[in-house]
C-alpha cells in the first residue's frame, strides 16, 4: 500500500511540474510489438537503467571535510554534513527504486520502554552506492564507502551497501490534502545515522546527536568541492 501511495505522489509531483508523465526514453534495438520496450526511464533528477539495473542522479561534491550524518542530501538540505547534494526530490529516487524491482522497508528507530530504550536496526532491501565522476577525458566510478573513514582517519566504511528504508508517509499537520513523504521536506536521501525520514540507510541504526558521530568525509580521496558528480543507487541482486 505505501508503494501505491508513494507512486501515486510522485505521479502527481510529475504532471504538476510538467503537465504530462515522464517519457520514457526507448532503447535501440528494434521490438517486435506495436512499441519499443522502454530501457531507460527518465523522472526529475534520476535515470533509470532497467537493463543495466542502476538508477543515477546528478549532483555536485558539496563537503570534503568534516564529520557526516549523511552521503547524500539535496540543495539547501543538510550539505554541511554530506558528500553529495543532488538534484532530484527524494520521493523521485523512491519511484525510480520501485521500477527496479526494490522493496522498500523502514528507517531505523529507537523505542522507548520505561527500563530500557530498544535499537530497531533500519530494514529494506539491498543497495549498493558509487560515485561517478568526468577526470582527465574519461568517467571515473568508486564505491562510496571509498569517500568516508571514522573520525580518526584510520578506518574506512565497511562497505559501500545501504538499504532502501524508503522514509515514512505521514498526513500533514493541517489536516488538508495527501500524504507527505518526509525525505522530501527534510532532503534526507542516504544517510550513515537514523532521522527516521531517509530513503536509503546505512544498515545499523546510530544516533545523529554530534558527540555520537562516528563517520567523516575523505578529503584525500574525494574530488574538489563542487566537482560535478554522479551518485548510482544498484540493486544487490
Amino acid at each position: 500500500m505505501r508503494s501505491t501511495i508513494i507512486a501515486a505522489i510522485v505521479a502527481a509531483g510529475l504532471l504538476g511540474a510538467c503537465g504530462a508523465p515522464p517519457r520514457a526514453k526507448l532503447g535501440s534495438a528494434p521490438s517486435a510489438g506495436p512499441a519499443a520496450e522502454a530501457k531507460i526511464v527518465e523522472l526529475p533528477g534520476v535515470t533509470v537503467n532497467l537493463m543495466d539495473r542502476y538508477a543515477e542522479m546528478d549532483g555536485a561534491v558539496c563537503l570534503t571535510e568534516g564529520l557526516l550524518e549523511l552521503i547524500a542530501t539535496v540543495p539547501a538540505g543538510k550539505e554541511h554534513e554530506s558528500i553529495v547534494s543532488l538534484r532530484t526530490r527524494p520521493s523521485n529516487l523512491h519511484a525510480a527504486l520501485l521500477m527496479l524491482g526494490l522493496k522498500p522497508g523502514h528507517p531505523g528507530r529507537w523505542v522507548y520502554h520505561p527500563d530500557r530504550v530498544e535499537t530497531v536496526d533500519p530494514t529494506g532491501d539491498r543497495v549498493r552506492l558509487a560515485l561517478r565522476w568526468e577526470q582527465d577525458g574519461r568517467w571515473v566510478e568508486k564505491p562510496i564507502h571509498h569517500f568516508v573513514l571514522d573520525r580518526e582517519g584510520k578506518k574506512r566504511l565497511p562497505s559501500d551497501q545501504f538499504v532502501f528504508a524508503g522514509s515514512q508517509l505521514v498526513e500533514p499537520r493541517s489536516g488538508e490534502g495527501g500524504p507527505v513523504y518526509l525525505a522530501d521536506q527534510t532532503g534526507d536521501i542516504a544517510a550513515l545515522v537514523s532521522f527516521n525520514t531517509e530513503v536509503l540507510a546505512w544498515p545499523t541504526a546510530a544516533s545523529d546527536s554530534n558527540e555520537s558521530l562516528y563517520w567523516m568525509a575523505n578529503p584525500r580521496t574525494l574530488p574538489e568541492l563542487g566537482t560535478p558528480v554522479k551518485l548510482r543507487v544498484y540493486p544487490v541482486e
